[in-house]
């Protein structure tokens, strides 16, 4: 890396003594991104419901193309404590995704799973409530005959606690520099 580092300076006319091998610290006041400013959740299909920061549901047609099986029941997914600006949109197959400052969520209700993404370092946390575990890179955290499951990432600057194992399971985020905490009913 060394070596890459030398040569890129030569390249670029740069000192390569004035350059640090060392990445620079994140910054303890995340950015906020352009994503999910000013608009409105977008709907979609894939036969799920979304509430959203109140009481009302906003339901969303069912598609008239569809790779997943439509159950009789239709699933619901309740996402509360969102900061009013922020925009939520459905993908394929049904994702719900959301950006709060520098993390992209993706809810995947119909693989039991949320994928959060520092979009700041790259780094991915994905959540499995149906097996209650964490993923954190090649690290897998499990709650075995527990009721909850807490995680940290103090580079990302947020926490969560996976409520498994119950009627309805739920996580809850607490993102640095959001007044209220996030709650993805699952």
């Amino acid at each position: 890396m060394q070596s890459n580092l030398i040569k890129k300076a030569q390249q670029w006319a740069m000192n390569p003594d004035g350059i640090s091998v060392i990445p620079p610290l994140a910054p303890i006041e995340r950015p906020l991104t352009d994503k999910g400013v000013n608009s409105k959740p977008s709907q979609g299909g894939f036969g799920t419901n979304v509430t959203i920061n109140s009481e009302k549901q906003i339901p969303l047609p069912a598609p008239t193309h569809s790779i997943l099986p439509q159950s009789p029941k239709t699933e619901q997914l309740t996402i509360t404590g969102l900061p009013p600006e922020i925009r939520v949109e459905e993908f394929e197959n049904g994702v719900i995704g959301f950006t709060v400052r520098h993390l992209a969520i993706k809810v995947m209700k119909s693989i039991h799973q949320v994928l959060i993404t520092d979009i700041l370092s790259n780094r991915e946390v994905r959540v499995d409530w149906a097996k209650c575990q964490v993923n954190l890179g090649d690290a897998t955290v499990e709650a075995r005959e527990s009721q909850q499951l807490s995680f940290t990432l103090v580079a990302s600057g947020y926490r969560g606690v996976l409520f498994c194992n119950q009627p309805e399971p739920r996580l809850e985020l607490e993102i640095e520099g959001c007044q209220d905490r996030i709650a993805i009913g699952l």
